[in-house]
């Protein structure tokens, strides 16, 4: 797991920090990965300093939230944690493009724009 800080310095200048990388060995569970996340919190002092938590939206992220609010009671699951909005647009970008019968773009089947021409 990856742990990086991002923040603005006495000058405003934007700087990303790597706190941690460890490699999580046996269960991926949301309860192993909030404590992993808050020992690295806590070797740095930064519990009341987190603004926001970024990370995608799997499911065991969510549940890490959840376990985090309890290990952790300045973290506010639902102000603090920012789904990835990458993750948040592709399926429905997929979901559009199926809808409107547009395949990959090596793909053989024909459009309405083929069709005109």
């Amino acid at each position: 797991m990856a742990v990086t800080c991002h923040y603005l310095d006495e000058t405003f200048h934007h700087t990303t920090l790597l706190l941690g990388l460890t490699e999580i060995n046996g269960d991926h569970s949301g309860t192993s990965l909030s404590k992993l996340l808050l020992g690295i919190i806590n070797q740095y002092d930064l519990e009341s300093k987190i603004i926001c938590i970024t990370m995608d939206n799997a499911s065991v992220n969510q549940k890490m939230c959840s376990k985090m609010r309890d290990l952790c009671p300045a973290f506010i699951a639902s102000k603090q944690w920012l789904g990835c909005i990458a993750h948040t647009i592709h399926p429905a970008a997929q979901d559009g493009l199926k809808a409107l019968a547009i395949g990959s773009p090596n793909s053989t089947q024909k459009t309405s724009e083929d069709e005109v021409s």
